[in-house]
């Protein structure tokens, strides 16, 4: 019994030794059954429509194909600038030329005042045009990647990131891995090389896929987008059932037309392509992050408004996404970039100091597993062993576990008062780790108190 013990601490262990090599953010705690009825029903319409207690977090905004600087670019900014992204996801093909490439920093510089404030905060792929200005011609593999470099993502020299939120980056493509923390959550953000002529490379599918697993296995439930330039590249490079369709945005953009493609792969993702500056006025989106989903409108580049049907997708964290209310998710839009002074929402934080401490994440990572309840039932048992080595090391290890619980009961309760959903959540991962144990007592509780004072039932 003491090996079958030993096993279980070392797999806890190995598990957070794993979860340190990306810090990880909040615990996402997946409700089921009455719960989640009742978690969507304070959503209206099932998250169809904002509820009272749904606070954006963050924005972000996605845009590409525009390839040129001018008044397009600016009206496009000006209507960008007004939700207040904390960054911006940049889809390729941005300019034909050196001097497209002028021109659309003299349209940064005029929003921004510098591009250095914008480049700091924008993370983009790549697509022909890029490549075929730098080599001189188009759609030419393996031309020099300036590109990257001047948006300032790696080192000209040794292709090292310049950021500390890229956390894993192929040089051979600059195909790259980032974590972005923004309002207590960690987003995932996978870039892969794709050329619109060109089917995409074995080294960037070796990436996509080594990220995608470690993703799909380590951090279930956070936000995840995956973006590559060419429309519908997924199809040509990943079979269904792979591990990239586990993640919650698949972004292409060479189709120049919007559209929403749905799931793809089998998977719980939802497959969206962006539009071009100029190409019908349908050309970025603005993606609001809530704390369990994202909410993307697309916005016109012309008039600001919410352009074409549906014009709002809703996409749970790890479950399929649907059509929501466009106008009642656009006043939410304008109301945030409202409540914020400047052109900036919070900027990403770094990842490795970001997120839970070591033992909260390990207790959130065992409450995957609802096995450190059984754990402590066992190790009752050696707590009178004979062998006192035995026995203290179950004291020890008693201490150790216990702890985990009541450092993850005090972290609930400080965020009771200002959020208490995230509250709820962690109390769920508690009296699921637990489960059996006078703390998953407590934690159910205190989550059922909590969710009564949210649905407006404050016990007197």
């Amino acid at each position: 019994m003491w090996n079958t013990i030993r096993v279980c601490i070392l797999g806890l262990l190995v598990t957070a030794g794993l979860a340190r090599i990306s810090v990880s953010g909040e615990a996402p705690g997946v409700q089921s059954g009455a719960g989640l009825r009742r978690a969507q029903s304070s959503r209206g319409a099932g998250g169809k429509l904002p509820g009272v207690g749904d606070r954006v977090l963050f924005t972000f905004v996605i845009f590409g194909d525009h390839k040129t600087g001018g008044p397009l670019m600016d009206a496009n900014f000006a209507g960008m600038k007004r939700v207040k992204p904390s960054f911006y996801i940049g889809m390729g093909d941005h300019f034909t030329s050196l001097d497209n490439l002028a021109g659309f920093d003299a349209a940064i510089r005029k929003a921004f005042g510098a591009t250095e404030v914008f480049y700091r905060r924008f993370y983009l792929t790549a697509g022909d045009n890029e490549a075929g200005a730098y080599a001189g011609r188009q759609n030419a593999l393996g031309a020099e990647r300036p590109f990257f470099h001047h948006a300032r993502l790696f080192d000209r020299k040794d292709d090292k990131p310049l950021r500390r939120t890229i956390v894993d980056h192929d040089a051979r493509w600059l195909d790259y891995y980032a974590q972005l923390c923004v309002g207590g959550l960690r987003l995932h953000l996978v870039n892969l090389y794709d050329q619109d002529s060109v089917d995409m490379q074995k080294e960037t599918i070796a990436f996509g896929e080594r990220v995608s697993e470690h993703i799909r296995k380590t951090c279930p439930g956070e936000p995840w987008v995956v973006m590559a330039h060419d429309g519908d590249w997924w199809r040509r490079s990943f079979g269904n059932g792979h591990a990239i369709y586990a993640c919650d945005l698949l972004l292409g953009a060479s189709w120049h037309v919007y559209v929403c493609l749905g799931r793809q792969g089998g998977g719980t993702c939802m497959a969206f392509n962006t539009s071009a500056v100029g190409r019908g006025g349908r050309s970025w989106y603005a993606v609001m992050v809530l704390r369990d989903r994202f909410v993307l409108l697309n916005i016109d580049d012309k008039t600001f408004a919410v352009k074409g049907w549906p014009g709002c997708h809703v996409k749970p964290f790890g479950r399929p996404g649907f059509d929501g209310d466009a106008a009642a998710w656009f006043e939410k839009l304008k109301s945030y970039g409202e409540g914020i002074e400047g052109d900036w929402g919070p900027e990403p934080g770094d990842p490795s100091s970001f997120g839970y401490k070591r033992l909260g994440d390990l207790a959130k990572r065992a409450a995957e597993r609802k096995g450190l309840g059984g754990i402590l039932e066992r190790l009752k048992e050696l707590l009178e062993d004979p062998d006192e080595a035995k026995a203290a090391e179950a004291k020890r290890l008693t201490a150790e576990i216990e702890g985990w619980g009541r450092d993850m009961l005090a972290e609930a309760e400080a965020a009771a008062k200002d959020d208490p959903l995230r509250a709820i959540r962690i109390y769920d991962s508690v009296r699921s780790a637990f489960a059996g144990h006078d703390l998953a007592e407590t934690a159910r509780r205190r989550a059922s108190e909590l969710r009564r004072e949210s649905r407006g039932h404050r016990p007197q």
